[in-house]
């Protein structure tokens, strides 16, 4: 049986198509021209072959459905549309091969949907059309361009590419600048790179990449500024790279990096100042340091790192304030210092978990030092090497360093650019500076200072172990720009 809809009328193909006349165009009075549809317009069909209406129609009120017609090899019956208010869906047409009927389509006030189609190859007929709604184009199993796709600076919905297995070129999507809703890419196999939101200043949703079995590398967003959902990175195989955000202020959602086996180095994001949900750091195998972000950033709803086997350092964390929230540091193999932590303020700090991070060695950063203190701390601290090996260990680390309330030493100024300078009444026994990663990097005995340089140390954070005249320990750190 075969069937169109029109505006909720359903019409045996062989029978003549009337419409009522709340359904006409009020301009217009001869009834073989009328092209106006003041409701939807549905076609669907086991073996219509080509769309043939018995009057042109310019535009539909409503939406336009073109779906689960498997003998359906072109749309040129539609070339008269020109205007569809709604949505227009095209959904499960395996014989359709391209959109060249809409080549006169120059309008849709809501949704493109384009789904299951098994032979579409190309999008060409779409180069006139304003979106005003979503992007949505899945599973289209052969599908490898976006050729044809006139996005625009500015997308009032959703941008959705998933599951179309052959799409390799998204160049189409190059002058996006804004887009209100989420902007996902996931399940495309064939995508190898990312590298066309050069222009993207504002996303309004979410940014998900996920699931790109063959996305080896994602280039800079060099433009965007704000995020109003999550910032999420997951199980993309064999990607490598990650390109830096230099620009972005603010993600209001979680930021999340997970099962990305290949990823060496994650993209700088130095002007971040909040992430509205959880940090999350998860199974990326070949991370060696944690993201520079922001030298003045808060967390709303905690920071988890695990899982990471050549993790060795945090201290692009350097400018954290504050997590509210867990902070859990577990199953990092080759984890050494927490330096890096310090400066995130003890009463944002729901519970703490360090666990199984068996190099683990200096846990006494001024954080961790003044949440053990409070009286509510709830703390699980095991598995790690010696001076982080129980709670009780750490507690005695941050008294003897006395990094709460150090009054002897300080380092100013800090952040550093060529020198330090310390400050001190008396010749210290010894002095050693010591990177991140707890490499002894300079160990002078007998130092009278008062000035260090570190013009030759990379951008980093640093401490300073300093041994005084009667073997009392001090440590403190500060930040190389």
């Amino acid at each position: 049986f075969n069937s169109i809809s029109l505006s909720g009328q359903s019409l045996a193909d062989e029978v003549s198509l009337v419409i009522e006349r709340e359904n006409v165009s009020p301009e217009s009075t001869d009834r073989s021209s009328r092209t106006l549809l003041n409701g939807d317009l549905i076609i669907q069909s086991n073996s219509l072959q080509d769309i043939k209406l018995p009057n042109p129609i310019e535009q539909v009120a409503g939406s336009v459905s073109v779906q689960y017609s498997p003998e359906l090899g072109s749309l040129l019956g539609l070339q008269s549309l020109k205007h569809i208010e709604g949505d227009l869906r095209i959904v499960g047409n395996p014989g359709l091969y391209d959109l060249s009927g809409l080549n006169n389509l120059q309008y849709i006030g809501g949704d493109l949907v384009l789904r299951d189609n098994t032979q579409l190859t190309r999008l060409a007929g779409l180069e006139k059309v304003v979106i005003n709604g979503s992007i949505i184009i899945e599973s289209n199993p052969v599908l490898a361009t976006l050729d044809g796709l006139n996005l625009g600076a500015e997308l009032q919905g959703h941008l959705r590419l998933q599951t179309n297995v052959k799409l390799s070129d998204i160049e189409a999507l190059a002058n996006t600048q804004s887009i209100e809703g989420d902007l996902l890419i996931a399940n495309n196999s064939a995508l190898k790179s990312i590298e066309v939101f050069s222009e993207l200043v504002a996303l309004g949703g979410d940014l998900r990449i996920v699931f790109n079995a063959g996305l080896e590398e994602v280039n800079d967003f060099p433009s965007l500024e704000n995020i109003g959902g999550s910032f999420v990175f997951e199980r993309n195989t064999i990607l490598a790279s990650i390109g830096d955000f230099p620009n972005l202020l603010s993600i209001d959602g979680e930021m999340l990096y997970r099962s990305l086996p290949q990823v060496k180095t994650l993209g700088a994001m130095p002007h971040l100042a909040s992430i509205g949900g959880k940090l999350r750091i998860i199974r990326l195998a070949q991370l060696t340091a944690a993201p520079m972000l922001g030298q003045n950033f808060r967390v709303g709803q905690g920071l988890e790192i695990r899982d990471n086997a050549e993790l060795n350092g945090v201290d692009g964390f350097s400018g954290l304030r504050a997590i509210s929230g867990k902070l859990i540091i577990r199953n990092n193999e080759r984890l050494k210092s927490l330096i890096g932590l310090e400066t995130i303020d003890a009463s944002s700090i729901e519970t703490l978990e360090l666990r199984n991070n068996p190099l683990l060695d200096y846990c006494h950063v001024a954080a961790v030092c003044s949440y053990l203190e409070l009286e509510n701390a709830s703390a699980t601290v095991e598995l790690n090497k010696a001076n982080c090996a129980t709670v009780p260990i750490i507690q005695d680390q941050c008294l003897r360093e006395q990094l709460s309330n150090n009054q002897y030493l300080q380092v100013f100024p800090n952040p550093a650019i060529d020198q330090i300078q310390l400050p001190f009444q008396e010749e210290v026994r010894s002095l050693r500076l010591i990177s991140s990663s707890g490499q002894v990097l300079r160990e002078l005995n007998n130092w009278s200072g008062p000035k260090l340089n570190i013009q030759d140390l990379p951008s980093g954070s640093y401490y300073l172990e300093v041994v005084d005249q009667k073997d009392q320990i001090q440590r403190l750190s500060f930040v190389k720009q």
